[in-house]
């Protein structure tokens, strides 16, 4: 995974908070976004898949994480949750902005987009919502607090890489996944 933080924002950040207008989520024609539902469960988890069966040969999530997350105490699901609606009707993207500490200084954005639908500004128009809701954040947190929004994409995710420097968002580190598998049960123990 290839994290990321946005660059110097913090001032434009309070000075926006107060007074931010309705988000208007300015996406492909025909698609819509919309809350997220439980009901979107499977597929949101499907998108999710989608995307780590193309970056990491194997999928990642199972429908129990999602509701895990989706269902963790503080996190508003019809307030911080959004899913992205084909004109087909199939989910295609979803994110989620983690505002449920009570001093929300360490903001978690989680996003994902169907490979199918890469390179169509539905990324884009999620990290810019995503953003809108942690400004909405700005009047909980000390004035002398630094509030860093953070969010991963996979490195070889070029699209999803460029997107976040697009955005204004810095590289900050590396995390890799090791996985050993054993080839049998550990025999005589």
């Amino acid at each position: 995974h290839y994290p990321f933080c946005p660059r110097h924002r913090a001032g434009s950040y309070i000075e926006n908070a107060m007074n931010e207008p309705e988000f208007q989520w300015n996406l492909p024609i025909g698609f819509t976004a919309r809350p997220s539902t439980l009901a979107d469960l499977g597929e949101a988890t499907d998108v999710f898949n989608a995307a780590s069966l193309k970056f990491t040969g194997q999928p990642e999530f199972s429908l129990e994480q999602t509701l895990s997350f989706w269902q963790s105490p503080g996190f508003d699901l019809a307030q911080y949750s959004r899913v992205v609606v084909a004109p087909d009707g199939r989910l295609v993207a979803n994110v989620d902005v983690d505002l449920s500490s009570a001093t929300p200084v360490h903001i978690v954005i989680w996003a994902r987009v169907h490979p199918q639908y890469a390179g169509l500004g539905i990324g884009t128009a999620m990290t810019q919502w995503a953003e809108h809701c942690a400004r909405q954040a700005i009047p909980r947190v000390p004035a002398d607090a630094r509030v860093v929004l953070y969010t991963d994409v996979y490195g070889t995710d070029d699209t999803a890489v460029q997107l976040m420097t697009d955005c204004g968002f810095t590289h900050i580190r590396d995390f890799w996944r090791m996985k050993i598998e054993f080839a049998d049960a550990f025999a005589g123990e």
